[in-house]
């Protein structure tokens, strides 16, 4: 869980003040791969997207490698940086929808007919909340937001980063404290989450820490 939060901090800095098309290209690759992963896991019945890297078997971390890498190389080539038109943007939006739908729908029916435990599905539906919120969100923010990410004011992008992940964390709880656990409750708050990343904050860094917000 502690490498999980880090890599989720550093993906934050990236997108909020380094490069936010490198940060969008790495958010999809790694929300393929854990869709695709968890696809994988619930399908087998084994629940081997575990949620914590304590749980990976050699054979479940070997499939986890394979496929990140293979899904970043895609989406270096599909997404980079020069190339990310609106129409890409979309397709991508859409293929991780419809993903994230895919894996909820198997996920339910398997459970429903009692071949699979709530347990080894709820991190399927966190996945899938993950990634829902993050293609609204990649695809809102790109449309209407449009944030400027580099600075040539250092404290300023250290308190834009600080001030980021403070408000992840502090809303993580709020959340947690507002919604009871549940397969959908947990989709929703890890949408919730995204949401406020790719959408609300990027807002509040074009409105409070861009000198000339349109």
């Amino acid at each position: 869980m502690e490498m999980q939060l880090i890599v989720a901090a550093v993906l934050c800095i990236i997108f909020w003040c380094i490069n936010k098309q490198t940060a969008y290209i790495i958010g999809v690759a790694l929300i393929l791969s854990a869709l695709t992963i968890h696809g994988i896991g619930i399908v087998f019945g084994a629940g081997i997207a575990a949620s914590s890297l304590e749980a990976l078997t050699p054979l479940t971390a070997a499939v986890n490698i394979v496929v990140i890498t293979a899904l970043v190389f895609l989406s270096l080539r599909f997404l980079r940086a020069n190339r990310l038109d609106d129409k890409r943007a979309l397709i991508t939006t859409l293929v991780i929808l419809l993903a994230a739908i895919v894996i909820m729908a198997i996920a339910l029916g398997l459970y429903h007919s009692g071949n699979i435990e709530q347990n080894k599905i709820a991190g399927s539906f966190k996945a899938a909340g993950a990634a829902i919120g993050f293609a609204l969100g990649m695809y809102f923010e790109r449309l209407f937001i449009g944030f400027e990410v580099k600075s040539t004011n250092i404290i300023g992008q250290i308190v834009k980063a600080a001030v980021g992940i403070i408000g992840v964390v502090a809303l993580q709880e709020v959340l947690l404290w507002n919604f009871e656990p549940g397969l959908f409750s947990d989709m929703v708050r890890h949408a919730f989450l995204m949401i406020w990343i790719t959408v609300v904050y990027t807002y509040a860094i074009k409105r409070f820490f861009t000198k000339n917000p349109e």
